[in-house]
């Protein structure tokens, strides 16, 4: 990453890397790559990200650089990692930085302000959120609010949640309030999550409500996403099934799987991904879909 004589985007990725290793001992030297306009933006973008690994509360110099770059920076991907690395870094500066920019802020940096608030799993923030949820107009402003209440994981939100869920028209906000209601273990969504998942819907909102759906019903999911999977023609929704039944990690899917694929009549598509859906089940994956986000 010092070493200047070496393509930027390598230099890039070789921070990203620093921060994987956790060596919070570098904190200072990563701020310094931040701090330098001058550096390409690639470096200071995985200086930012790395921030949000490394840093703790009380690093000042780190936390009042990256609350400098999410209000200032031209850069507007650099502004929303310096936002979501805020969020990480949580502690009450970081927090209350997140909501004096949310009362400053209507432009597309309001939507990764509400996302960090509920990375922050700030109590403070609940309120806002609500606000949100409840008022913006913009779309992807509401979706983005639902995301947070749900990362917030505050349980006493999921009423409000689930009434935004029941009332939604809006695709985004569909998948976002799935999520959400998953994250909380809202278990009054079981049911009609469940209906998403049989019902001809839209892929994306599929696999939402596929991973929420196992994270309120757990292992009892399984049989749902069979059935899903060798009925559905859509190779996301195919997709999502697999990854989440690797996330469930769980033993009933294995037999089932194995005669999907024997069953020659189905589509081809199908048999191979119940061999990919068996795969999944031995691979300890992180949380799907919110890592990739």
């Amino acid at each position: 990453a010092n070493s200047k004589g070496v393509d930027d985007e390598v230099r890039a990725y070789a921070l990203t890397a620093v921060a994987k290793t956790g060596a919070d001992g570098k904190v200072a030297e990563i701020t310094a790559f931040l701090k330098n306009t001058r550096m390409d933006d690639q470096i200071r973008r995985s200086a930012a990200v790395a921030l949000g690994v490394l840093a703790k509360p009380a690093d000042t110099d780190a936390v009042e650089t990256l609350q400098r770059t999410m209000k200032v920076d031209k850069d507007d991907v650099l502004r929303h990692f310096s936002t979501i690395s805020l969020g990480r870094i949580g502690g009450a500066e970081c927090g209350k930085a997140l909501l004096r920019r949310l009362a400053k802020v209507n432009n597309e940096d309001r939507e990764f302000v509400l996302i960090a608030l509920g990375i922050s799993g700030d109590p403070k923030a609940s309120k806002p959120l609500i606000k949100a949820l409840k008022k913006e107009k913009n779309a992807r402003r509401k979706a983005a609010a639902a995301l947070a209440l749900g990362l917030l994981g505050d349980v006493k939100n999921g009423d409000v949640v689930h009434a935004e869920y029941k009332d939604a028209k809006d695709w985004l906000l569909l998948q976002t309030c799935s999520l959400s209601l998953g994250m909380l273990n809202y278990k009054k969504a079981g049911p009609s999550l469940k209906d998403v998942l049989i019902e001809k819907k839209q892929p994306a909102l599929r696999t939402a409500a596929a991973l929420a759906y196992a994270l309120i019903q757990q292992h009892l999911a399984v049989p749902a996403f069979l059935e899903v999977l060798e009925n559905t023609k859509s190779i996301v929704t195919m997709t999502a099934m697999v990854r989440v039944m690797g996330f469930l990690s769980s033993p009933n899917a294995a037999k089932p799987l194995e005669a999907l694929y024997a069953n020659k009549k189905l589509q081809r598509q199908v048999r191979a991904y119940a061999l990919i859906g068996l795969g999944s089940l031995a691979d300890k994956a992180d949380f799907p879909l919110l890592v990739t986000m």
